[in-house]
Formats: structure tokens, C-alpha cells, sequence
């Protein structure tokens, strides 16, 4: 009997202390992380960059457009006028010539002195000596062309001068009157063309030259019983052809300092020489 209850005893006594018994709970934050993926099956590609240059970047194909015909050609228009060398020049000229003037005509017309009117002053005439050798100076304005860096020319010249004569009286054949040529005053307009060579700064140019003009003659009358009766004017045409050689010299753009020789040897023959400023361009 008392094998019995002493086991019902025992398990009275512990059920209680197991009733009050608390559950205890711990709690620990963490985080679970997931698996990695497994990679997918299948062969394994590298990929390196574009600039690496082990690895051939392939090319992309070109896109394919559809041809089309090509455009007729476009007619060439005409080239304008090759003008860039052609230039207007102009200057001014010193000219001094030693002339002869022994070959023109001097007539006398319309003098004051009633005596000489019509008096013709042939070839045979003394007082003519002092005109073998008549020194005269003036000045001309020139303008022109110049073409190609070759061609000089035309070149239109017109110009003034004169000088003393001073010739010796000498008998005319009106009996006791002498006349003496004391000076010369002349209006005269010039052609020239020719040739140059520019050499940098330099250019060398020689020109055939033609001239006409107009002569006014000085010419003193003396009288034996009466003495000096004064002047007279006579007018004679000049007519001359021949060359001119020279040297520009350029000083600045689009001016230029010459200087020529130059001769006439048709018509009034000459000698003499020029100075020359000069401006233009293109």
C-alpha cells in the first residue's frame, strides 16, 4: 500500500512547482543571408574592354543604302577677265633736252612790223646757227597703262617748257633789218609704249616715243637808222619720233622715282633726259 502512494505523493507535490514555472525566450536580431544563385549552366564567357588590345573588337557592318545615280556635272562657269595686272599710272616729268631747232619753218605773219609781214626765214638764213643747239627745260603730266608686268604702255604725255635761244642778229633781205631768235616756248602732247622688266623694287622699261607740238618764237628786230623795233612772234610746228630708256624705282606702294635718257632722231631732233614721279598701281 505504501509502495503505492508514495509515487502519487511525489508527483502531487511536483506538478504545482511546474505550473509556476515561466518560459523564457531569447531573442537575437541577425541577418539571414540568401543563398547565392548558382550559375546557370553552360560554357563560360570573358569579356574584356574595348581598349584591351588582345581582344579584336569586331566592326560594325556598314549600313547598306540603296545607289543612286550620280549628279550631272555642273558647267563650269567662264573665268572672269584676268585684269589683276592690268594699272593705271600716272606722274609727273622734269624734262631738259638739248634741240635743234634749225630745221623748222619760220615764217613770219601778222608781225607789227609792217615790213616783215609774210617774210619767210629760209634754211639759208644766218641766224638759224643759234639754233642748232637750243637747251630747253619743262614739266608734263603723263597718265597710262601698264599690263602684264611687261607691257608699258600707252602712255599719254602732255607737257610745256621753253628756253633762251639767244642767237646773234643777221641780215634779212630787206636792206638795213637784222633779226635775232632770243627764245622758244613750246605745247606739246606724247605718245609712248614699249616694253619693262620689274625686277623686285626695279624696273628698267624702254618705250619708242612720237610727239607733236607747237613752237612760239622770240625773235628781236633791229633796225640800222631806227635801232630796236622790238619783238616778234612766229609759231612753227614740232614733229619728233624716237626712244626713251629709263629706270623706275619703287619708293613706296604705288610710288616710284625714274629716271631716263631720251632722244628723237625723226622730225626735230633731240637729246636730253627726265626725271619722273610716279604713282599708281592696281
Amino acid at each position: 500500500m505504501l509502495r503505492f502512494f508514495a509515487p502519487l505523493t511525489l508527483l502531487a507535490l511536483l506538478v504545482p512547482v511546474a505550473a509556476q514555472a515561466q518560459t523564457l525566450t531569447i531573442e537575437m536580431d541577425a541577418v539571414v543571408e540568401a543563398a547565392p544563385a548558382a550559375a546557370p549552366a553552360g560554357p563560360v564567357v570573358v569579356v574584356r574592354p574595348d581598349y584591351d588590345a588582345r581582344v579584336a573588337v569586331p566592326t560594325p557592318p556598314r549600313p547598306v543604302y540603296e545607289e543612286t545615280p550620280p549628279a550631272p556635272p555642273t558647267p563650269l562657269a567662264a573665268p572672269p577677265a584676268n585684269d589683276e595686272h592690268l594699272e593705271l599710272w600716272g606722274g609727273l616729268m622734269l624734262v631738259v633736252e638739248g634741240m635743234d631747232l634749225s630745221g623748222i619753218d619760220l615764217s613770219l605773219s601778222g608781225t607789227e612790223v609792217e615790213a616783215l609781214h609774210d617774210v619767210t626765214l629760209g634754211n639759208d638764213w644766218a641766224g638759224r646757227d643759234g639754233m642748232r643747239e637750243a637747251i630747253t627745260g619743262g614739266v608734263a603730266l603723263s597718265v597710262g597703262m601698264r599690263a602684264g608686268g611687261f607691257f608699258r604702255g600707252p602712255e599719254l604725255r602732255l607737257g610745256l617748257g621753253g628756253g633762251d635761244i639767244g642767237g646773234d642778229y643777221a641780215p634779212v633781205q630787206l636792206g638795213g633789218m637784222t633779226l635775232a631768235v632770243q627764245s622758244i616756248f613750246y605745247l606739246r602732247a606724247e605718245l609712248a609704249l614699249g616694253l619693262q622688266l620689274p625686277l623686285g623694287p626695279v624696273t628698267p622699261y624702254v618705250v619708242a616715243t612720237g610727239s607733236v607740238g607747237l613752237a612760239l618764237i622770240d625773235v628781236a628786230v633791229h633796225e640800222d637808222r631806227l635801232g630796236g623795233l622790238g619783238t616778234e612772234t612766229l609759231d612753227a610746228g614740232l614733229f619728233g619720233a624716237g626712244l626713251e630708256a629709263g629706270v623706275d624705282v619703287e619708293i613706296d606702294d604705288g610710288m616710284a622715282l625714274g629716271f631716263a635718257f631720251r632722244g628723237s632722231f625723226v622730225g626735230t631732233p633731240s637729246l636730253g633726259g627726265t626725271f619722273r614721279v610716279s604713282w599708281g598701281g592696281e
